[in-house]
């Protein structure tokens, strides 16, 4: 049976890809929280075989739950993803988005490097684009304009390297605004 791991299964992105597996009668869903978030929400999960608390800031924090878990499927949605709170706090942005990012990349060529592993971008790091230049294709130049959207681009670059390199099985998206009931 399929393992599925929701790094970050409290937030908007984590919970509405709970529901819809949840829909689709996956059982082995497990989500990890971090401590700051682990009050909200929580109790209105449903569908989760599990949850650990796992800080993804910690190297030793997401190994163990590789360890623990050894998922097949990793949704990496533990990061920062509000422009205006990166204006505000540069600082922790890159350090979940990026370096977070570092950390579970490295747990997984170690404990699990056949897992597939979804790193999701963001729209934000295409920058401006003028009407001309719509919609948007995946070639279009990065120019990514305030802190989230460099972080993402890191991200992503960081996810290259590591598929590159190690063959990790990694999946990218670059999304466009999420917003809704999850």
């Amino acid at each position: 049976m399929m393992k599925v791991l929701i790094l970050g299964i409290t937030g908007f992105a984590g919970r509405a890809t709970l529901n819809m597996f949840a829909g689709h009668g996956l059982n082995t869903i497990i989500g990890t929280y971090r401590h700051s978030t682990a009050n909200r929400g929580i109790k209105k999960l449903k569908g989760v075989e599990a949850l650990i608390e796992c800080d993804i800031n910690d190297p030793v924090s997401i190994e163990n739950v590789l360890n623990e878990i050894r998922p097949d499927v990793i949704f990496h949605f533990c990061s920062y993803v509000s422009v205006f709170s990166s204006l505000k706090n540069p600082t922790l942005t890159f350090q979940a988005n990026v370096i977070g990012t570092l950390n579970l990349l490295e747990a997984v060529r170690k404990v699990v490097p056949f897992a597939k592993v979804l790193l999701p971008g963001s729209a934000e790091q295409y920058g401006f684009v003028s009407g001309e230049n719509m919609p948007i294709r995946e070639s279009y130049p990065l120019n990514p304009m305030n802190p989230y959207a460099i972080s993402k681009k890191h991200q992503e670059e960081i996810g290259l390297y590591y598929f590159s390199q190690f063959g990790l099985n990694l999946f990218f998206t670059r999304t466009f605004h999420c917003t809704g009931p999850y």
